[in-house]
């Protein structure tokens, strides 16, 4: 900036730009000419020519945005692009300055030119970020770029090494009807999400992955795969219309969800495990706190666990499988009579489990409420009790299976 140009701080705390059809850029002039210090929000949507919204310059300038929201921009290919000075820096000053230090909420929807969200090398941090949607994202590779454009960003004392938690507070991330994207998580991402709550992944039709290993993680010195939990706190997780995902997540790399209470994986074509079996017979509980596991219509899924990884579920309460047409055991026990210890289960839903096969009644004939419909080789009948409708909403009347407690309370009515 030359001594004639004074920035200009404006006071704006929320900017909205909508159907602004010729905007191809959002700051146009010297760099750090205009200073928003002071923004909060910023809502982008319609703006069908705008390619870039920040350089890292820029990016610099928001020091307390908290939410931001992208909408429609068609042509929308970076949301932030590194600037000529970055490139040329020898010490890439962007790679170690946090940006946006407090933003909490980030959603992307309908961007189809969008290849990923941040590119690591530049924002290796959003210390305070705790909500995260992308929606409609026709081209999106990656969310979060593990190794950068720059031959920087590829070396691993520049990457790799790093301690430092990514994203420490993010809670909340939903990936839906993003059409290209392979993975979800690098394991170096996945294993610095200490807060994540609630997982929602929709309607991705290349995914393969949920957890793409790297090569960091597989090298033999490295043990940190099997020796540090991924998602610690994750409570909720939803696998919808994801056609070509074989398994949800290998044991290789997640051996316990010590806090998932929700689990939902509907719709998976090509499902055949939902935790992936390997040769270790583990003794340790994967699920000790799941509640709710619903799988609907994942017609390739021959068992939902092997009794070698997960020999007891003590806190299910309602276990619900519709339409798994190859499904012939619940929980897989490889040629022994061990039983998974389900104590706490009152609700069970059987429905169109064409080769369920006769002995796997035998372990839920004690269960308090079970629906049983075109379940032709199993040996179990429906059965309920007085207090039925009572029970089904206690369980049922928050989280994502509204739906199925309507159709148990109808059911029940009967």
């Amino acid at each position: 900036m030359s001594g004639n140009e004074q920035q200009m701080n404006l006071a704006l705390e929320s900017i909205v730009l909508q159907n602004l059809s010729m905007m191809t850029c959002l700051f146009v002039g010297p760099k750090n000419l205009v200073s928003l210090q002071n923004l909060t929000k910023l809502t982008i949507a319609e703006c069908e020519k705008l390619k870039i919204v920040f350089s890292t310059s820029t990016v610099r300038c928001l020091p307390q945005l908290l939410h931001m929201g992208i909408e429609e921009c068609k042509e929308l290919k970076h949301i932030i692009e590194d600037d000529l000075e970055n490139k040329k820096s020898p010490n890439l000053m962007s790679a170690t300055k946090t940006c946006f230090p407090k933003l909490k909420a980030l959603s992307v929807i309908k961007c189809n030119k969008l290849k990923y969200v941040f590119p690591i090398s530049i924002c290796r941090e959003l210390p305070k970020l705790r909500s995260l949607m992308i929606r409609e994202a026709d081209e999106l590779e990656e969310i979060f770029v593990s190794e950068g454009d720059d031959l920087e960003s590829k070396k691993p004392s520049n990457f790799m090494s790093t301690t430092k938690t990514r994203f420490p507070k993010l809670e909340y991330l939903a990936v839906v009807k993003c059409n290209k994207l392979n993975h979800v998580f690098p394991i170096s991402i996945c294993k610095e999400l200490p807060e994540l709550y609630d997982l929602r992944i929709e309607e991705c039709n290349e995914l393969s992955h949920i957890i793409e290993d790297d090569l960091e993680s597989k090298k033999p010195s490295n043990s940190m795969s099997t020796t540090k939990t991924c998602f610690p706190k994750l409570s909720c997780l939803a696998v919808v219309k994801c056609n070509k995902l074989n398994h949800v997540f290998p044991i290789s790399i997640c051996k316990e969800f010590p806090e998932l209470y929700d689990l939902r994986i509907e719709e998976c074509n090509e499902l055949r495990h939902i935790i992936e079996d390997d040769l270790e017979n583990t003794t340790k509980t994967c699920f000790p706190n799941l509640s709710k596991l619903v799988v609907l219509k994942c017609n390739k899924l021959k068992y939902v666990f092997p009794i070698s990884i997960c020999k007891e579920l003590p806190e299910l309460k309602a276990l619900i499988i519709r339409e798994a047409d190859e499904l012939d055991e619940i929980f897989a026990n490889e040629g022994d009579d061990h039983k998974v210890e389900i104590p706490n289960l009152q609700f069970v839903v059987f429905e169109n489990l064409l080769s369920l096969c006769h002995a796997q009644g035998i372990q839920f004939q004690a269960v308090k409420h079970r629906f049983i419909q075109n379940c032709p080789k199993l040996s179990l009948a429906s059965a309920s009790t007085a207090d039925f409708r009572l029970d089904v909403f206690d369980l049922f009347r928050y989280g994502t299976h509204y739906p199925i407690f309507l159709k148990l309370l109808h059911v029940g009515c009967k």
